[in-house]
């Protein structure tokens, strides 16, 4: 007490005396040191009781309080350790700090690394090349690609050369592993596929199924979409279906085509996958394969006609026979021998690609003479199977054969134009469809008597240069068993072959079966609702001749009549009128009273004038405004960002892409301007500038928030190439466990 008054702590004290901490609660002041850095062993004072030093009179007294406590030899020794404590602490050199930075340091380290294998990955898969070997160990001389590759990096890059060289299940460069990061890759593309078809709204989807190494079936869906201006591509039918509502894509009504291959399952009417699919969509019209259809006329007409049949097969017989080593040797030296320059080589008959037999058909027709001499060479040595053998071809090579060599010559010559222009990537609808009509008109312009009179008279020519029996040889006629005079014959007896110079039964037993076989399949497999839907698509296209042609356009029969089924079943299906459901959509605009279901021709008739046409005026009208000039050009564009190209960085050419994409246009140009100073001033300084895609990427990569619309268009170029891999380290670590190597 000092007078009236009550001693207490003095905050004060704080400056003087700076390990010095106070308890409210126990009004009692401690030694903060003391308390945490002591060594162990020490005799505990009021300082650091629990009870705490409190004898406020005594605090600042010259020998004793906290002055006397601040000399004793337990208070120093706490004192250094504290103070070290203190610097750690404002140097940020903790041990936690320490820690903790080493930790991101190899995490940075880890997600370089992880980094580096995806990109080699992802190169040797966009590359198309093969990643593994037979047997790839880490004593192994015959790496494959992926590991020759990371050996490469690593000599370049200690980080790389120390990783590989770490503990063998921590590399990440197993198969397995491989397996793993390239399925994470394929999930980051595959998402940004199906954003913008759900963004684009409509689809379409192409289905293909083959067999692997392994004899199982691997089922591809390629998903076809129109999004900011460009197309893009990207199993049975339940299997489709859940593969399409896996991804969230609503297809039974934004689903408006399909496109299979000829099989039965595929395409059947009734109960194929295009019938089932259909049955679940509004729209998704059936299209087949135009060049796969080709195919499909040229095999099922071939299996028509026997004579065809075995001409094909005896063909490849040839094939066979000459491919054999000694007989081989024969064949080029008997070509050198009778005709000037290369030899030429009999072509194998491919069962998938028939328009290539021409050739095959064209060397033999070209070179049969020779042909004929290599067979009676083998034949006259009479030496076992290969004699037999020859001498066997040789009975085959008759009229029959040259006249059916002919046929197919001039027919697949045909056929193999039209299925090189049907697959050119930059052919269009509309002239594929002309292209098919003139293949049917050529077809019925050679069923004529002057065209078969043209082949008849090519084939006894060849004939007389082989010295093939071209005369009828005059033979005792044939007599009918009497004990057959009364029976009634269902099928033929024999001599389906036409005898030497018999040019009437081969024009009606081979030419004609042939061709009428070639133009009914050609009808059936090129439908001309097909054909009218193809023709109304490409006009829509800005780049077709007959783009916006409203006589085109509104040659969509087979639409329009499933448009109108789809109003009729809808006014069903709700118990409305057709009278209200017209004057509803209408809106009063014609008079309904006359509409009934009896007369439904009128609806329909007024439903096209007045609501099916405004509709397509409308579009007609937008489309255009949007395609009135050449920015649609988006392939153009893309050459912008072509290294090899002439137009690269070239600004009128990039702006085309950019305008597409919806690009700040003044931003673009300024940054195309900054881009060719970098490259100019590389140059000067020797450096190399971006070779690839992804190379131009990589260099405007540290500078992206510069060069900002020039880094997206990039990134839009090559959608799998510019797969972001800090995305594909988050999802590989948290897919993977984050186990050997640490990612976050």
């Amino acid at each position: 007490m000092k007078g009236d008054r009550k001693r207490a702590f003095n905050k004060m004290w704080y400056t003087q005396h700076q390990w010095l901490e106070y308890s409210v609660s126990r009004d009692s002041a401690y030694c903060f040191p003391c308390r945490h850095f002591s060594l162990p062993g020490i005799q505990e004072t009021s300082f650091t009781s629990s009870l705490g030093y409190s004898n406020w009179k005594k605090a600042m007294y010259k020998d004793g309080g906290f002055r006397g406590h601040g000399k004793t030899e337990n208070h120093v020794n706490a004192m250094i350790p504290w103070n070290e404590h203190k610097k750690r602490i404002l140097t940020d050199t903790s041990m936690l700090n320490a820690l903790d930075k080493k930790h991101q340091e190899v995490i940075k380290q880890n997600r370089t690394y992880i980094k580096t294998v995806a990109e080699v990955l992802l190169f040797t898969a966009t590359q198309n090349i093969s990643q593994r070997g037979h047997l790839e160990t880490d004593a192994s001389t015959k790496k494959r690609n992926f590991l020759g590759i990371m050996d490469l990096i690593a000599k370049h890059s200690p980080l790389i050369d120390k990783k590989l060289k770490t503990v063998g299940n921590a590399k990440y460069t197993s198969n397995t592993i491989q397996n793993e990061i390239l399925e994470c890759l394929s999930d980051i593309v595959r998402e940004s596929i199906i954003s913008e078809v759900k963004e684009n709204k409509y689809f379409s989807i192409i289905v293909d199924e083959t067999r692997d190494l392994k004899k199982k079936e691997q089922l591809s869906l390629v998903l076809r979409y129109y999004y900011n201006g460009a197309v893009h591509e990207k199993g049975l039918t339940q299997k489709i279906i859940q593969c399409l509502e896996t991804y969230g894509l609503e297809y039974r009504s934004n689903l408006v085509g399909q496109g299979y291959d000829g099989a039965s399952v595929m395409s059947g009417r009734h109960s194929g996958v295009a019938a089932r699919i259909k049955a679940k969509t509004n729209h998704a019209f059936y299209v087949h394969c135009n060049a796969h259809c080709l195919n499909l006329v040229l095999v099922d007409s071939t299996k028509s006609v026997p004579e065809s049949e075995t001409f094909f097969s005896l063909l490849q017989k040839l094939y066979v026979y000459m491919s054999g080593s000694y007989v081989h040797q024969k064949w080029l030296s008997v070509q050198k021998e009778m005709y000037q320059g290369a030899p030429r080589e009999l072509q194998r008959l491919s069962d998938t690609r028939w328009a290539c037999r021409y050739q095959a058909c064209k060397n033999i027709k070209d070179r049969l003479p020779a042909v004929l001499r290599v067979l009676h060479d083998f034949d006259v040595e009479n030496r076992g199977e290969r004699s037999l053998e020859a001498r066997g071809l040789l009975a085959q090579l008759d009229l029959t054969f040259i006249g059916t060599l002919v046929i197919f010559s001039k027919v697949l010559g045909e056929a193999k134009f039209l299925a090189d222009m049907l697959q050119s990537t930059s052919l269009d609808l509309a002239k594929a469809v002309d292209l098919v009509e003139a293949f049917q008109d050529t077809l019925q312009d050679q069923r004529s008597d002057s065209s078969f009179n043209e082949i008849w008279k090519d084939t006894v020519d060849t004939g007389k240069q082989c010295n093939v029996a071209v005369e009828t040889v005059v033979k005792r006629p044939q007599k009918i068993s009497s004990r057959l005079s009364r029976s009634i014959f269902e099928s033929t007896v024999g001599q389906r072959r036409c005898k030497e110079g018999d040019m009437v039964l081969f024009r009606s037993g081979i030419f004609f079966p042939i061709l009428d076989c070639l133009c009914g399949e050609m009808q059936r497999r090129f439908s001309k609702s097909n054909c009218s839907i193809m023709q109304g698509i490409q006009a829509l296209n800005p780049k077709s001749r007959n783009f916006l042609d409203e006589e085109t356009i509104f040659s969509f029969d087979e639409y329009f009549n499933e448009l109108w089924n789809t109003v009729i079943h809808t006014c069903e299906t709700c118990n409305i009128p057709i009278t209200v459901r017209l004057k509803r959509a209408l809106n009063d605009s014609y008079d309904t009273s006359t509409l009934d279901h009896s007369s439904q021709v009128n609806d329909k008739d007024a439903f096209r004038t007045n609501i099916f046409l405004p509709i397509m005026d409308s579009i007609i009208g937008e489309m255009q405004k949007h395609f009135s000039t050449p920015s649609c050009n988006i392939m153009k564009g893309l050459q912008g960002l072509n290294q090899v190209s002439n137009h690269f960085l070239k600004e009128d050419t990039v702006l085309l892409l950019a305008e597409a994409y919806g690009s700040n246009i003044e931003d673009l140009k300024n940054e195309l301007t900054q881009v060719e100073r970098l490259f100019a001033r590389s140059k000067r300084d020797g450096k190399n500038c971006p070779l690839s895609l992804i190379e131009l990427l990589g260099y405007l990569d540290p500078f992206k928030e510069v060069f900002y619309e020039m880094h997206r268009l990039c990134k839009i170029s090559d959608r799998a190439k510019a797969v972001d891999l800090n995305e594909f380290v988050q999802r590989f670590a948290s897919i993977h466990g984050n186990r050997r190597l640490q990612l976050i």
